[in-house]
């Protein structure tokens, strides 16, 4: 197994021998962890992980009016690195509804209603199969 950290630090690991003893194969992975460790080397994200990162952006960016603290972070980060997309429209219907949150009186009145509402298709969905 090769480690590198683009600067041409590689190191081959040592691949374990039939009658090998459990000292020798502890020593070999301290070795390792000191060697990765002493590089910072850092496993880079796989499809998934980045596909999940752009999804999330594009959704705290989108509803940042209802999840602040999560913008903040995000935006502390650099999480929003090619970012952002205008949608005049839904950004200010984002604002207007994470307003409406924060006041007391309405998120009373309204109640579980907005998550019953988000859950409805789904319902749909599963009582129509």
């Amino acid at each position: 197994m090769s480690h590198g950290n683009g600067k041409g630090d590689q190191m081959e690991a040592n691949l374990p021998v039939a009658g090998s003893n459990g000292e020798t194969e502890i020593k070999r992975l301290a070795d390792e962890l000191v060697f990765v460790l002493e590089r910072k080397i850092v496993q880079p994200q796989n499809f998934y992980g980045t596909g999940g990162t752009k999804i999330f952006r594009d959704l705290i960016w989108l509803m940042r009016g209802l999840m602040p603290a999560d913008h903040k972070f995000y935006k502390s980060h650099g999480i929003y690195d090619d970012f952002p997309q205008r949608h005049i429209g839904r950004m200010l219907q984002i604002k207007l509804i994470g307003f409406l949150f924060n006041n007391k009186k309405i998120r009373k009145k309204i109640g579980n209603r907005i998550n019953e509402g988000m859950v409805e298709p789904y319902k749909k969905a599963i009582n129509d199969n």
